[in-house]
């Protein structure tokens, strides 16, 4: 199967603060596993396109370059990364373009809200599965299901709609964190993400006495034990 990933651009608001753009983590960790699992994985990240456009409330890739991009991949599944309820807009607006370009690509959106509510998502008509929690299991079992590896009864933390009803399946924490892959790297020019460190729009705010560096934001995995106390303790 083909997957491609997709970070929507965002929506300026009016803050004082300038855009700040961090290597896609998430979406990283979720295209590594599905790659494990033997399926071609292209990500792509609007947001390292600033300035693609004259509308200055516009941040990241235009409509247009997206397009280019789903009709040259041609996937079979896109994913849509929604980290924040404040950018809902464009994630809801990215499936209509989708299936514009291919109605019959099968569309997954993963993040905070649609943990929360995949009802926003999946009741437009626009998408397929919603994922619930963390995603790099759930995702690429999800690829599996369309491949005809898995059957979607049998997949843990995921939502979508079954006969007409809004079907949750309660996500399950992964227990074994070694497990995982580490994030797909090589899918996205790290040196695009260095150069707007360099222009301090880098996603977390800087020194401005410090000469810009080659930095990007990393996530720490900890397992945390919690044991009872002893007795008369």
């Amino acid at each position: 199967m083909n997957v491609l990933i997709i970070r929507p651009p965002y929506i300026d608001y009016g803050s004082t603060e300038p855009p700040r753009v961090g290597v896609p983590l998430g979406a990283l960790g979720i295209a590594a596993s599905i790659e494990q699992r033997g399926h071609t994985v292209r990500v792509f990240d609007a947001l390292i396109y600033l300035n693609d456009t004259p509308d200055r409330t516009h941040v990241g890739a235009s409509w247009e370059r997206i397009e280019k991009e789903i009709r040259t991949f041609r996937p079979d599944i896109v994913g849509i990364v929604n980290l924040f309820s404040s950018q809902l807009e464009n994630a809801l607006r990215l499936p209509r373009l989708v299936r514009q370009v291919s109605p019959d690509v099968k569309i997954m959106v993963g993040g905070p809200h649609a943990t929360v509510r995949p009802e926003d998502f999946l009741n437009t008509g626009f998408f397929d599965v919603a994922i619930l929690g963390e995603g790099e299991i759930a995702g690429a079992d999800v690829v599996d299901c369309y491949a005809g590896k898995k059957k979607f009864d049998d997949v843990r933390g995921i939502a979508y709609h079954a006969a007409g009803l809004l079907k949750l399946q309660p996500q399950e924490y992964i227990k074994d964190l070694d497990a995982l892959p580490f994030p797909a790297y090589h899918l996205i020019d790290m040196e695009k993400y260095f150069q707007l460190v360099k222009r301090g729009l880098s996603s977390r705010p800087q020194d401005p006495f410090q000469r810009p560096r080659r930095e990007i934001t990393m996530s720490l995995y900890l397992h945390v034990l919690c044991y009872p106390p002893d007795d008369g303790i």
